[in-house]
């Protein structure tokens, strides 16, 4: 059986691991990752636009780490998505406010970085 801690991952049981920058938010272990993930989803089913944004970058830097197929929209989707988080000052606790043009490319980004983790955007 694989010991994953022992694996170059970005996140660990035991945090070994550095962790995966999300933002401002470093996700060091599978907790942090797994409060991120729900956190993407509202008590009333709606979506959470910023942490939504976040688990999508955090299964694409995963992907990438694991060396998922990559491609220039990818990596493009990747590096606007953490931009956009950082400027927004995206700690991982707090709804992130967008400025307007980063709201309007957030669902945008979302949608790329899901086709991505479900190996859907570099075919």
């Amino acid at each position: 059986m694989r010991n994953f801690d022992e694996q170059p991952w970005g996140i660990s049981a035991s945090g070994v691991n550095p962790g995966i920058g999300v933002g401002d938010h470093l996700v060091a272990e599978c907790a942090d990752a797994l409060a991120l993930l729900t956190a993407a989803t509202a008590q009333d089913g709606s979506l959470v636009e910023g942490f939504a944004l976040a688990g999508q970058l955090l299964a694409a830097e995963l992907n990438r780490a694991v060396a998922a197929e990559n491609c220039a929209a990818a990596e493009e989707s990747v590096v606007a998505a953490q931009l956009v988080l950082a400027t927004a000052e995206f700690d991982g606790i707090t709804i992130p406010t967008f400025d307007t043009e980063a709201a309007d490319i957030v669902p945008d980004l979302i949608e790329l970085l899901s086709a991505y983790n479900a190996g859907d955007l570099c075919r």
